[in-house]
């Protein structure tokens, strides 16, 4: 099923680059090409309809009602481009249980995302559904490195065998540190354990020689001596606070008695 065309304000927009499409993927390894039948939803050229849009734009699908979009009806062109591009690259994981091809397209913002489901199809003419529910730029979406990906032809290939498609783990943070001196809250090994120099604990890697080990020493002792000084500035501070209150209080019958005599 192909969407026309649309007419708004006396301007004609095409549809017909969202035609239906046949999508021809190959595994890797394999000699079996799947063949994905590719369809493009409503929500690729319009957007959420809002009170102030122009009544000329409202847009009906079924039940649905939304505003049709020019800028994404002009992003929708690159469509067809891009899901056939995707056949040997790599797809996302989305929040929800669609799956996200991610293109970087000049003058966006941030990323054009586009967003698809996958269904093994019953007939013998194509082996799997491709629907495209939406697309549109989107400047939030988290950097591609932070994102479960999968491969087209392997995500395809499971859909038309019926496997169960699982996220992958999610990728290891890389530690902030880099050899030397560690932070006290990560996770020590036997092989990571710190030295006690004056007092203080001194973590370091296996990475760190034996001269570093002896400044991180005597900077842990300058460290601790400072401590000290500081600690006893502030009992000899309390002690003479101590003293200034006792010679107050004891003051205060006095004062009282001059506050007593008429003037």
């Amino acid at each position: 099923m192909g969407w026309g065309a649309f007419a708004a304000a006396g301007v004609h927009y095409d549809l017909s680059h969202l035609d239906p499409f046949l999508l021809v993927v190959t595994p890797k390894g394999g000699s079996v090409d799947y063949r994905a039948l590719v369809t493009f939803g409503h929500h690729t050229f319009t957007r959420e309809l809002r009170p102030s849009d122009d009544p000329s734009l409202r847009y009906e699908a079924g039940s649905d009602f939304r505003c049709f979009c020019p800028e994404r009806h002009g992003h929708s062109m690159h469509l067809p481009r891009i899901i056939n591009a995707s056949a040997n690259a790599r797809a996302y994981f989305s929040q929800g249980r669609n799956y996200l091809l991610i293109e970087d397209m000049p003058g966006l913002a941030g990323p054009y995302a586009v967003f698809f489901n996958l269904a093994k199809a019953r007939g013998i003419d194509f082996d799997v559904n491709l629907f495209v529910v939406s697309a549109y730029p989107k400047p939030n979406l988290p950097p591609r490195k932070r994102l479960e990906a999968i491969t087209m032809p392997t995500l395809i290939g499971k859909t038309v065998r019926g496997e169960q498609i699982t996220r992958p783990p999610p990728r290891a943070k890389n530690s902030s540190s880099r050899g030397g001196a560690i932070s006290v809250r990560e996770p020590l090994s036997s092989a990571r354990r710190g030295t006690l120099s004056g007092g203080v604990a001194v973590f370091h890697s296996p990475s760190t020689t034996p001269s570093r080990c002896a400044i991180l020493g005597e900077k842990s002792r300058k460290i601790l001596t400072l401590q000290r000084l500081a600690t006893r500035r502030c009992e000899c501070s309390e002690r003479r606070l101590q003293a200034t209150s006792r010679v107050a209080t004891a003051s205060m019958p006095r004062i009282a008695a001059l506050r007593a005599r008429p003037q």
